[in-house]
């Protein structure tokens, strides 16, 4: 009983740490989890993982991590390609909308068809903004969005 309480609790706090950008509600997480766990987090709190959908969104979501002193890391996006297996297929696809990318903001190099990378992550160092495609057992921070 005890620990369903402090599971709810830390549920309702989480939520509350959500913010509005642009008009819909994310969630930056603190912690870091693999892809899958990080998916799992975002529908506990009733939110699905980011699906950067246009170019504002992508600049919008970037501006607010470098604002808010959350650059220089990493975080998990929505993002995997469709069929994770040893080889790679090239459709990259936003998982909980179950669309293909239409936007996208890859790294010079990437993704990468040569490396066993199925995730995507945001990452945001020294200024440079951009997408790369991950190991998804990698343990990142991550981010949410409202449905």
């Amino acid at each position: 009983m005890f620990i369903k309480i402090v599971l709810v609790l830390v549920g309702l706090v989480c939520a509350k740490a959500a913010v509005n950008i642009g008009g819909k509600e994310y969630f930056f997480s603190t912690d870091e989890l693999t892809w899958s766990k990080a998916s799992e987090a975002c529908h506990g709190l009733q939110m699905k993982m980011l699906a950067i959908e246009s170019e504002e969104e992508n600049t919008a979501i970037f501006d607010y991590v470098s604002a808010n002193g959350l650059g220089n890391t990493y975080h998990w996006t929505g993002g995997k390609e469709l069929n994770d297996t040893a080889t790679t297929d090239g459709i990259w696809t936003w998982v909980d909308l179950e669309l293909p990318f239409g936007f996208t903001d890859w790294a010079g190099s990437r993704p990468n068809p040569f490396a066993r990378h199925f995730c995507v992550y945001l990452s945001s160092w020294s200024f440079s903004n951009y997408w790369l495609d991950g190991d998804c057992g990698a343990i990142e921070k991550y981010i949410c969005e409202a449905y």
